[in-house]
């Protein structure tokens, strides 16, 4: 009677090993589909960050992105959501109570080597006159009325072509948005 008593509780073990992996492997599995993979859960924080500026985005302004991004020392992320400007003038919608305004740019040199540089208008005021270094940085602008719409003019623009199609599907670029903000 021992030596059966021995092979059942050996088999016992096996069981309950087995059921143990068994709910190790369909909670791990669980985790990933609910919770998604690491760079897919920063890429989706990214783009609900950036969704929260998309409703000032006038005309002028190509669909959100999400792209690479090589951090700095000062940076964290590994993506970034950047919004292209489209063709030669873009506008900014701020808020009604706003009377300042930030916008994080980096501008696309032009094709000739020149720098970028750009006139910040609300209505008939210049509110300044950029020609930003090749990097990401922000810039605060005092709204002269405040809630009425920010136009950015570009000195110039480069054609991007898409693969394939050359220059009738192309867009027509002058900087990157990378956040727009306000305050009273």
């Amino acid at each position: 009677m021992a030596p059966r008593h021995r092979a059942s509780t050996g088999l016992h073990w096996r069981r309950a090993a087995f059921a143990v992996l068994s709910v190790w492997l369909l909670v791990a599995v669980l985790v990933v589909f609910f919770r998604g993979l690491g760079s897919a859960e920063q890429s989706g924080s990214v783009e609900q960050r950036a969704a929260q500026y998309q409703r000032y985005l006038g005309h002028g302004w190509y669909p959100l992105e999400v792209d690479p991004f090589t951090p700095t020392a000062t940076d964290h992320a590994r993506y970034i959501a950047i919004n292209y400007s489209a063709g030669g003038r873009s506008t900014i919608l701020p808020a009604p109570g706003w009377r300042r305004l930030t916008l994080r740019l980096a501008p696309i040199p032009c094709a000739d080597g020149a720098p970028q540089r750009i006139e910040v208008a609300e209505g008939g005021s210049i509110l300044g006159r950029l020609s930003p270094p090749l990097r990401w940085a922000s810039y605060r602008f005092a709204l002269a009325r405040g809630g009425g719409p920010v136009t950015l003019r570009y000195s110039c623009v480069i054609a991007q072509q898409a693969p394939g199609r050359g220059l009738q599907s192309a867009r027509y670029l002058a900087i990157l948005l990378g956040a727009v903000s306000g305050a009273p």
